[in-house]
């Protein structure tokens, strides 16, 4: 589920149903504790501070029945009352034919409009990969049958001796990501070797030739082993290796179950931001690329204090994609660490900055560098580091937020 898909389906979701309905309590919950900002996508922080003020479910359902329900409402929620033409009937039948289910209730309603824009954005991600592995597993098979050598075409070898032509894995359907960073950011792990495993038995399940989601740990196990690099191709300069734990769970889960298994892959980040001159870097210096140019960059730094608690749940969410890969790999050498922890926390002002505006992010970076420290996947230059971290634990005091 992408940004928009978000952003439809909460605000679908308010608009299609009564306030006082049961299923809106957890939205509300969110709402009225203030921790819908460190989900919501969009930069609007006053808005959502406001959101939370008048979050009076009695008072919103007496707003909500005036304007949207019954013949004498102010404010039709259905499309055909605005688009000359247009019918219930329709939209239904095309929502239908794309094989989205629907209640008996209007089809054209807006609340339904915008949850039906979330169904159907999710969906075409689905299609698209879905249509992408067809296309890669068509193209193994065609090479698997080719009369070729064994040293020029492995995959005909694997076919004559019997074995799996398997070669697109992922997780179980309806499951989620590699496994190896939540297990690495829960931080109950003991070993890398524990968060190779856990990749490889999240990851096992072949796609591909009438075989979609099927286990195939064995195979996966071997296609691992045997492989000599990964490469990460990443089409766009919006984003980057620590924007999110989602390359440390697939690059550095790799890593950790190659390295499980007694291989050494070499890990690439291949820049194709520029289709004409790609750039192809080891993920060392890649992570060290972004630390330096973003993470650790005051520019960057004030830029996120000046969006106040998100901005400073970014900075958090760069310090867990750190502390993820150097969990699960080799990476991360150690003075990024100490770039990092003095960027941000030896730093005074950046540091109390970044209390006065989200201190829940502030206690969980402390929490990777300690238990970074712990772990020794950082052996800081200088002695006075532990000091200087229970020293910033002192300063996360009860205070008021600065939006």
């Amino acid at each position: 589920m992408n940004e928009f898909s978000i952003v439809c389906r909460v605000l679908g979701t308010l608009f299609y149903r009564q306030p006082q309905d049961p299923l809106l309590v957890p939205l509300f919950a969110l709402i009225k504790e203030g921790k819908l900002q460190q989900h919501w996508p969009l930069e609007q922080d006053e808005l959502l501070k406001r959101l939370q003020q008048g979050c009076d479910v009695n008072q919103l359902a007496t707003d909500f029945n005036a304007m949207f329900v019954g013949s004498e409402c102010s404010v039709s929620p259905f499309r055909s009352d605005y688009v000359e033409g247009a019918s219930e009937a329709e939209v239904r039948a095309f929502l239908q034919q794309r094989g989205m289910p629907l209640a008996e209730a209007p089809a054209d309603h807006f609340g339904q409009l915008l949850l039906a824009a979330s169904w159907l954005e999710d969906q075409s991600q689905e299609d698209e990969a879905q249509a992408q592995i067809a296309l890669f597993d068509l193209a193994v098979q065609k090479v698997a049958v080719l009369d070729e050598d064994d040293a020029d075409n492995p995959l005909a070898a694997a076919r004559r001796r019997g074995e799996s032509l398997a070669r697109v894995f992922g997780g179980a359907p309806g499951s989620y990501g590699a496994v190896a960073a939540d297990l690495a950011l829960g931080m109950t792990w003991e070993t890398r070797s524990q968060l190779g495993d856990a990749y490889l038995d999240g990851s096992g399940y072949s796609f591909g030739g009438g075989h979609d989601g099927v286990s195939a740990a064995a195979t996966f196990r071997d296609r691992v082993r045997s492989i000599d690099a990964l490469v990460h191709p990443q089409d766009d300069r919006e984003r980057d290796l620590l924007d999110g734990e989602e390359v440390a769970d697939f690059a550095g889960g790799f890593a950790a179950a190659a390295a499980s298994l007694g291989a050494t892959p070499a890990l690439l980040h291949l820049d194709t931001s520029r289709p004409d001159q790609p750039k192809a870097r080891t993920f060392d210096e890649e992570i060290a690329r972004v630390v330096r140019g973003r993470l650790t960059n005051p520019r960057w730094i004030s830029g996120m204090l000046a969006h106040g608690y998100r901005g400073v749940a970014e900075i958090a969410q760069g310090i867990d994609a750190l502390y993820a890969f150097a969990a699960t790999s080799d990476s991360v050498p150690e003075h990024l660490f100490d770039l990092a922890h003095g960027a941000l926390l030896r730093d005074e002002a950046v540091l109390d900055g970044m209390i006065a505006r989200n201190p829940a992010a502030v206690a969980a970076i402390l929490s990777r560098f300690e238990d970074a420290l712990r772990r020794r996947l950082w052996v800081p230059r200088r002695n006075a580091v532990a000091d200087e971290l229970a020293l910033a634990h002192t300063r996360l005091v009860p205070t008021e937020r600065v939006s």
